[in-house]
């Protein structure tokens, strides 16, 4: 009689509910059942999204030495920038943006950078307020 009972209140995946959206996403290991962060599977999985509010002068160290970032101002514009980034430090602006700097740090910008050959990334604030910045970065 379990057996029905727990059969009845399977639902079938086709009728799962559309969400954009997921504080967890639930896996399989083996034959044991969890939950991840959706935002650490994405990490773990070469995707970086997030919104920061970065205050002057701090810096944020991102997950990767490579990659394609889009980075955005959002306290200054909704215009994004883009870039291919390479883990020797240098890279190729694909979209600029005013308020936005890559692969060195400039004064009053949102600065991306890193300090040398293999090194992860960093977004600083070298603006005299915080600001809050948008990061998509996909590992390459």
């Amino acid at each position: 009689m379990c057996e029905i009972m727990a059969e009845k209140q399977d639902i079938a995946m086709n009728q799962f509910q559309i969400v954009s959206d997921a504080d967890y996403v639930y896996v399989e290991k083996g034959n044991s059942q969890g939950k991840i962060k959706s935002n650490i599977l994405f990490q773990n999985n070469a995707l970086f999204k997030a919104e920061l509010t970065i205050s002057a002068g701090e810096q944020v160290e991102l997950p990767y030495s490579a990659g394609l970032i889009i980075v955005g101002n959002a306290s200054h514009t909704r215009k994004r920038a883009c870039a291919l980034l390479t883990s020797d430090g240098e890279g190729t602006i694909l979209v600029p943006e005013i308020s936005i700097n890559f692969l060195s740090e400039v004064g009053n910008k949102i600065c991306i950078l890193n300090s040398g050959y293999g090194t992860k990334y960093i977004v600083k604030n070298t603006n005299s307020q915080s600001m809050s910045v948008y990061i998509t970065f996909i590992k390459s």
